[in-house]
């Protein structure tokens, strides 16, 4: 049986499922392009316009929930008592497979959350210098975005 609620009722599900795991309850949508991995477990993140990447979270949700495929909400970061998160949608059955994708609402909390901190135009200039010299740096930020493509 498919479980594809609206996009608002999904992030109340989410919302109650992170909080339920000790995450923070207030969700900041994030794409590869805001986070720099610094490490493992670090990350520094430009703060992003929230209501334009809410709605491309809600445009995404949507047109996952048309392909029926599987759709999955999932917080990676934590930053400034905020749960940074974001929407996948599996292209192609073949990868939901992989995903191990429901017919429906997946959704997931990295353990432990990555620590973030939100830095200025400077400091992100800074790290995205190192991120340059670090190739290593993409590798993690692939596998927080749930393996999809770091190259920004």
């Amino acid at each position: 049986m498919s479980d594809y609620p609206s996009f608002a009722d999904a992030l109340t599900r989410f919302r109650a499922f992170a909080t339920s795991q000790g995450a923070p309850g207030e969700l900041m949508f994030l794409e590869p392009e805001d986070v720099v991995v610094l490490s493992g477990q670090f990350a520094t993140l430009r703060r992003p316009s929230q209501p334009e990447r809410s709605e491309r979270a809600r445009l995404r949700y949507e047109a996952a929930v048309e392909r029926r495929l599987g759709v999955e909400i999932a917080g990676a970061i934590s930053c400034e008592n905020r749960l940074g998160c974001y929407v996948y949608a599996p292209a192609t059955n073949k990868e939901s497979i992989e995903r191990l994708m429901p017919d429906g609402l997946k959704l997931s909390l990295l353990k432990p959350l990555v620590k973030g901190v939100s830095g200025g135009p400077l400091v992100w200039a800074l790290v995205r210098w190192r991120q340059r010299r670090h190739p290593e740096s993409l590798e993690w930020k692939a596998s927080l975005f749930g393996g999809g493509s770091p190259e920004a």
